[in-house]
């Protein structure tokens, strides 16, 4: 079983390479990385911890109440183009992170950092990887999640030593770039440009004609982590745990 999940993967790894660099590029918008950011928030905008906790809630309620609306653009429009429009989006939110002056401003930050990268990035993957691989979208997806696992591994550990040397602003103005670098890496010959014609499966090698692309769920359906930042003790064990360095 091992052997074939590892031939299958180097078969085919530069579209699982595009599916994993997005799951890892969706951590600039999920709650254990933000977390991190938290007391330099209620420092900079004299927030109590409800406070910052009231300000992500907004945020993420209302990405969450816009991401059923805007998954479905992925449908009308080819994997390529809305990964590319969901990287600017999430660029563009780390960037508002750091020109924030005021809480309200920060609150738009969040509700941008949950839509584009916690909700839209991971269906970018979920989507390219399963169109991709319309008969082994399982194990295709299965392999992509390791790179939600190493961004969740690495990107907080990074996070905290860029702000502690260059400061949080600009931490967060090169977590711009880190989106868009990840996104760029792969795109050209990832799975945003085969949308599934030319995976390299074992029925294509056999000369068997692939069923029709497949359809999976929304996002919503799938991550759990759009459930408010209040509800959600690992926002509060990662903010302590900073506040204690």
């Amino acid at each position: 079983m091992v052997r074939a999940y590892v031939d299958f993967a180097r078969v085919n790894w530069q579209q699982l390479l595009f599916g994993a660099l997005l799951m890892a590029v969706s951590r600039f918008g999920q709650t254990y990385f933000v977390a991190v950011s938290g007391s330099y928030f209620r420092e900079a905008f004299n927030l109590s911890d409800g406070g910052l906790g009231a300000t992500y809630a907004a945020g993420t309620i209302l990405s969450a109440m816009t991401l059923t609306w805007a998954g479905r653009l992925i449908d009308y429009t080819t994997v390529r183009r809305f990964t590319w429009g969901v990287a600017l989006l999430l660029a563009a939110a780390c960037l508002l992170v750091a020109a924030s002056a005021n809480f309200v401003m920060l609150a738009v930050a969040f509700y941008f950092l949950r839509l584009g990268g916690q909700g839209l990035m991971t269906h970018a993957a979920l989507t390219a990887t399963a169109r991709a691989f319309p008969q082994d979208a399982g194990k295709a997806i299965g392999v992509i999640a390791l790179g939600f696992s190493a961004g969740q591994g690495l990107f907080p550990i990074a996070g905290v030593t860029m702000m502690e040397h260059l400061g949080w602003r600009t931490a967060w103005m090169i977590n711009a770039g880190f989106v868009i670098t990840g996104v760029d890496a792969r795109s050209g010959q990832g799975a945003a440009s085969r949308e599934g014609r030319s995976c390299r499966c074992p029925a294509d090698a056999a000369g068997i004609s692939a069923p029709a692309r497949t359809q999976i769920p929304r996002p919503n359906e799938l991550d759990t982590d759009a459930l408010p930042m209040v509800g959600r003790a690992s926002f509060w064990f990662a903010s302590s745990a900073v506040r204690l360095r």
